[in-house]
């Protein structure tokens, strides 16, 4: 699985290098910010780790469950973390060992990267709309 999301996210990056000296947004941006906010936390219904590491034999240590990690977009007010595209990329680094240190995600999230274009590197740090861990505005519902 992270894998699997690896490549996405590499595919997604690669992808958006080809256009993103083109791309320019074709709507305005609408009345709230965008916030995001990363959730992490344990399907404890589901086992993802063997007792044992099939490599080494050892008795597996901590929690078995599956983790989840969930990146959750709501409408925001203006307040949180700027975002860049890199912002998104150093998510896969938590995706399965959430236990992570800064610096560990900041290597994990460097080797994935590292050996992209140039181009690649400059869009990693361009800016995008959503703020992390913005305050949620109060949105009126249609009735």
């Amino acid at each position: 699985m992270f894998r699997t999301l690896t490549t996405l996210l590499l595919a997604f990056a690669l992808a958006h290098t080809a256009t993103a000296a083109d791309f320019t947004p074709s709507a305005p941006p609408g009345p709230y910010r965008v916030g995001l906010h990363v959730r992490q936390q344990y399907d404890r219904a589901r086992v993802y780790q063997h007792p044992r590491n099939p490599v080494t034999a050892q008795a597996t240590s901590g929690d078995r469950s599956r983790p989840l990690q969930t990146l959750i977009w709501y409408p925001a007010i203006g307040t949180g973390g700027a975002l860049t595209y890199r912002d998104y990329v150093t998510t896969v680094a938590t995706e399965e060992e959430f236990s992570r240190m800064p610096d560990q995600v900041r290597r994990a999230t460097d080797a994935l990267v590292e050996t992209r274009p140039a181009e690649v590197q400059r869009d990693l740090a361009s800016p995008v709309r959503a703020l992390r861990d913005a305050p949620s505005a109060r949105v009126n519902s249609p009735s």
